[in-house]
């Protein structure tokens, strides 16, 4: 299909895959599930991520994608206003928290009860053709932003993910004011380390 900017990707080993919520592809790869609450270093205080895509690893698409584990999990801390989170995963599926900013929630964001679980939504990957990797970092405002002033990016060395908001997710992950065509969050799956980075993508 044609890259569509309106549509959440992975780009990994040099190629690219709109993810389609709606409709499973045999792998299991799913939005949503319930949220991760870490420990923090304030032994009264608990780190809440949301759950957004779990890629299974036995999808031959992904194998360029350095995680120990058998599925790649993305989470990202919607209740923490421009949240940034670096993490590893373990061989037990687990979680390696390597650094959060800020570490503590901001009330009532984005809005009043905000949902700490979304509904799980199977999801499929579909190839998407982008014609160069200019075109590609053009269509989406995180790619461009790393190329011009976040280190660089390397679509054939490591893994990237951008996550746009989608009605057919059921759930506003952005607030119910949100503007949907700016606000993304974005990942980098970094090849050496395995060491996953998430962030606001715009």
């Amino acid at each position: 299909m044609e890259l569509n900017q309106d549509l959440s990707i992975i780009v990994t080993g040099g190629k690219a895959y709109h993810i389609i919520p709606g409709e499973a592809d045999g792998f299991g790869h799913c939005f949503g599930g319930p949220a991760l609450h870490i420990d923090s270093e304030d032994e009264n205080a608990r780190l809440s991520l949301q759950a957004l895509f779990h890629l299974n690893m036995d999808d031959s698409r992904l194998n360029s994608c350095n995680v120990a584990s058998s599925q790649l999990h993305l989470y990202y801390g919607f209740k923490f206003d421009n949240c940034e989170t670096q993490y590893r995963l373990n061989e037990s599926d687990e979680l390696d928290l390597v650094g959060m900013t800020p570490n503590e929630p901001t009330p009532d964001w984005p809005y009043s009860n905000y949902p700490l679980d979304f509904p799980v939504v199977p999801v499929r990957l579909e190839p998407a053709e982008f014609g160069s990797m200019r075109s590609l970092s053009e269509s989406y405002a995180y790619f461009a932003k790393l190329q011009n002033c976040g280190g660089g990016f390397y679509p054939k060395k490591s893994t990237y993910v951008v996550v746009t908001p989608s009605e057919d997710l059921g759930v506003s992950l952005w607030g119910e004011d949100g503007d949907a065509a700016f606000v993304t969050v974005g990942y980098c799956i970094d090849s050496k380390t395995g060491i996953i980075k998430g962030e606001q993508g715009f």
